[in-house]
């Protein structure tokens, strides 16, 4: 968790809070914080036991994530940016209406 949470200042740092990688690595964040705390709840383990529970099922969540197509873990390049959003199959720039490309 130590390193994911370096990486995420280190890309704040670089890029800034609201570019779609900082966002990335701060969900990745947030989905091992919210496991741990349920393996916490829910089998009573210590918290760096928890920690290491969640990044293994994390991880074989994304080994699986990679092999479908319809994942809930998109990757950077399939994301939208804060200035994006989807309306009739499209991607589009909120600000020009500008149609950046079709789902």
């Amino acid at each position: 968790m130590k390193e994911l949470r370096e990486k995420l200042h280190k890309t704040i740092d670089e890029y800034g809070r609201t570019d779609e990688r900082t966002v990335a690595i701060s969900q990745e964040l947030d989905k091992l914080v919210c496991e741990a705390q349920k393996l916490i709840i829910k089998k009573g383990l210590s918290y760096l036991e928890a920690i290491e529970k969640a990044k293994e099922k994390l991880s074989s969540d994304r080994v699986g994530a990679h092999k479908s197509v319809n994942s809930i873990s998109k990757t950077i390049k399939d994301s939208i940016s804060l200035d994006e959003d989807i309306d009739n199959g499209e991607v589009y720039n909120i600000k020009t209406g500008e149609t950046i490309k079709e789902l």
